[in-house]
């Protein structure tokens, strides 16, 4: 009997997108967080430091988190880029000066747009670079668009899974392809914490 293992399949999935662009974007300098899947309503992803702890309590783990609502209703690239976005916030943390809870200073944006992701308020052109609730974009040529191609070129993406009790399920059943295009969906934007 083969063991198909959805559950490890579909998080090695997040944690090779982690290592990719941790490795392609930021050096290999950020720590492995605890990647997790939540429904937290309109919210792409979220950050938070040091929310874990192993058995002992002698190692504190940061947690990235993705709702799987966007796993369906953006293309590829968006699944990372929340990824990416949320990894901008641990380097924050981690090397630089965060600010209040929830909002994305100055310098967090200025990282986004070193690594390829434009922030706005409003996901597109013309959006304000800083504020509470913020969404991005990818800068055609940058380095995020660029390591994004190199990734999606492997068939890791087939290990997602999608939830049937929502709108994915009409994308399974409809035998949709996975939208693999650079240009930004006209979907649902979730904004990010």
């Amino acid at each position: 009997m083969i063991d198909l293992s959805p559950t490890k399949e579909f998080y090695n999935l997040f944690v090779h997108i982690f290592e990719h662009y941790n490795k392609t974007l930021f050096d290999s300098i950020l720590n492995n967080p605890m990647i997790i899947v939540t429904r937290k309503s309109s919210v792409a992803g979220y950050y938070c430091p040091r929310r874990w702890t192993n058995f002992n309590k002698t190692e504190l783990v940061d947690e990235i988190a993705i709702n799987p609502e966007i796993f369906s209703k953006n293309p590829i690239n968006e699944i990372c880029q929340t990824i990416v976005h949320e990894m901008c916030h641990q380097w924050q943390h981690n090397f630089g000066k965060p600010s209040r809870s929830g909002y994305h200073n100055k310098e967090w944006a200025d990282k986004m747009e070193e690594i390829g992701l434009m922030p706005s308020t409003t996901g597109n052109v013309g959006g304000n670079k800083t504020g509470q609730n913020m969404s991005d974009y990818i800068i055609i040529g940058g380095l995020f668009d660029i390591s994004t191609k190199n990734l999606i070129t492997k068939d890791i993406f087939k290990k997602l899974y999608f939830d049937t009790n929502n709108s994915s399920k009409d994308f399974i059943e409809e035998e949709q392809t996975v939208d693999l295009n650079y240009q930004n969906s006209s979907s649902v934007k979730l904004t990010h914490e």
